[in-house]
């Protein structure tokens, strides 16, 4: 049995990152390991509700001990609160493996520091391959970086397939756009059922029974590899505009962007993304579930490779110089004044994100 770190800025709702780092947790419980995460910010409501045996949530920075794991995963660069104790463990000996995940290639928290990921990270797993463009051209070797994109875990595999015609959607976003908001209200007048799903509505973790119960999925991001791995059609659109449905034709272009919309500048209005959805494109759809291999999004594949297979690490450096100890604690003093303006209340949602973005 091995002892994981999962490390994370934070877990107050479900969104992207939590989803990510939930599951990871999940699936090395399943595997009997031991499995311990930490977040600058926790939601006391939101980790009542999760209930494990192996996977304890730490609060408290000084009840984190680095040199006793045998693995450290870390979002949003959080490992560079714990700089003097890798300093120590290194010189020591004791440096677990280290693997950096990186989430977006444009929110600045999911940058690389300035020393601390290139002198002790072992792997770095990017969500997409423009993400993983974004860190090489930040300075990140690209030999340490590997696609890890979103996968799903198992039970989103094994659903029954959607009701042929689709009458009922799953929507899921955290920031509908008002013509999504609108298409949705068009949609339920003509007799489609409608689920939403996020902050603005009914903020819960997506389930197999939450896809099982739907048709169809309108959704960018991570609730993509869910409707990909159990089939059923999917509807790329939101903040930032979107190809409409996912297809053979469009699919290389939409992953390479993470599925996130941004694949297009294009905008569409409610009437378009209604009429989109009602006049599904069942020959693109087709060609796709012909065309596509769900393989590469299954979850157990890449814990199996990239957190349990050691040959997959490559070697951090261990003995370091006195400036490059310097570099590190003045990186550690950055990153605190990044996480300062981030450490607010659950209610202020709306600031947090908008600090997010900007800092």
């Amino acid at each position: 049995m091995a002892r994981f770190l999962l490390l994370t800025n934070q877990l107050f709702e479900w969104a992207g990152s939590e989803t990510v780092i939930i599951e990871i947790a999940e699936e090395l419980e399943k595997r009997g390991h031991e499995v311990c995460v930490f977040a600058n910010i926790f939601g006391d409501s939101f980790i009542e509700k999760l209930k494990y045996n192996s996977i304890s949530f730490v609060r408290k920075r000084k009840n984190i001990k680095i040199a006793d794991f045998d693995v450290v995963y870390c979002q949003h660069q959080v490992l560079s609160l714990f700089a003097n104790q890798l300093i120590h463990a290194a010189k020591a000996g004791k440096l677990p493996k280290i693997i950096y995940g990186h989430l977006s290639p444009y929110v600045p928290l999911e940058f690389p520091g300035s020393n601390i990921e290139s002198l002790f990270s072992s792997c770095g797993l990017c969500n997409s391959r423009e993400t993983m463009q974004k860190m090489v051209e930040l300075g990140l070797p690209e030999e340490k970086l590997k696609l890890f994109p979103n996968p799903a875990p198992e039970a989103f595999f094994s659903l029954d397939a959607p009701s042929d015609p689709p009458k009922s959607i799953l929507a899921v976003s955290n920031h509908f756009p008002e013509e999504v908001i609108n298409a949705l209200k068009i949609l339920e007048e003509k007799g489609f059922s409608v689920t939403r799903r996020g902050s603005e509505f009914k903020n819960e973790r997506v389930s197999p029974r939450d896809i099982q119960d739907h048709d169809m999925v309108l959704t960018i991001g991570k609730t993509v590899q869910y409707a990909i791995a159990s089939r059923r059609p999917v509807y790329i659109y939101d903040r930032f505009g979107g190809p409409g449905w996912l297809t053979a034709e469009n699919f290389e272009r939409a992953s390479f962007y993470n599925f996130s919309g941004r694949c297009t500048s294009k905008i569409k209005s409610a009437n378009t993304i209604a009429d989109e959805i009602e006049r599904i494109d069942y020959i693109s759809l087709d060609l796709l579930s012909t065309s596509l291999s769900r393989d590469e999004f299954r979850l157990p594949f890449y814990i199996e490779n990239f957190f349990l297979d050691k040959n997959c690490f490559i070697d951090s450096k261990k003995h370091l110089s006195f400036f490059e100890k310097i570099h590190i604690l003045i990186e550690l003093f950055r990153y605190n004044l990044k996480i300062s303006k981030l450490k607010i209340k659950q209610p202020l949602r709306p600031v947090y994100y908008f600090l997010k973005r900007r800092i």
